[in-house]
């Protein structure tokens, strides 16, 4: 038996399908951030984060690049959040670049028992008007956009004693940082 879904149907599933999601993000925002905390190597968590990423739509005709740490840096984190914030930062980089164009991700450790990750591309740079804007809830420049995917990625930055920074500009691209603390040695 064959079906044939007519533009109606298939439109309005698709409809379904987007307000399904919509509102996964509202209630996964809404909700306090409860944190299932684990010991993360996160050279390790980052590759294995842009392995999957490499063969998704938006990623497979941009270039990943990844600058490990030098030496293993550890967290305690709850993995699946913090692999959500990853993926969810590389996808809006990934978006905001012409085929072929470079996304970096470099990891750095500090003296204070924090780690530095960074997430850059050389994209058009977001308006300063905007920036502010971007981690408040329901506001996007997307068009098909929730304006909850960076409001979500804050909040779980923060849950883990972090901290989340937006910087742009024509000069350097956009550079999303979020900043960790490490496990004490």
């Amino acid at each position: 038996m064959q079906f044939i879904i007519s533009p109606p149907t298939y439109l309005s599933l698709e409809e379904a399908d987007r307000l399904q999601r919509l509102l996964s993000q509202i209630l996964l925002y809404s909700k306090p951030q409860t944190l299932d905390r684990s010991e993360i190597e996160l050279n390790s968590l980052i590759v294995e984060t842009l392995n999957t990423l490499q063969n998704t739509p938006v990623a497979s005709d941009k270039q990943l690049q990844f600058v490990a740490n030098t030496v293993p840096i550890s967290v305690l984190a709850d993995k699946d959040k913090l692999k959500q914030v990853l993926i969810n930062l590389v996808t809006n980089a990934c978006e905001a670049i012409s085929p072929g164009d470079v996304v970096s991700i470099k990891i750095e450790a500090s003296e204070t028992y924090r780690v530095c990750i960074q997430i850059h591309n050389g994209g058009t740079p977001i308006p300063a008007d905007i920036l502010p804007q971007l981690t408040k809830p329901f506001f996007t420049t997307k068009a098909s956009g929730t304006g909850l995917g960076l409001a979500i990625v804050k909040r779980i930055v923060e849950a883990h004693d972090g901290e989340f920074r937006i910087e742009s500009g024509a000069k350097i691209g956009s550079i999303i940082t979020v900043q960790l603390p490490t496990m004490l040695p």
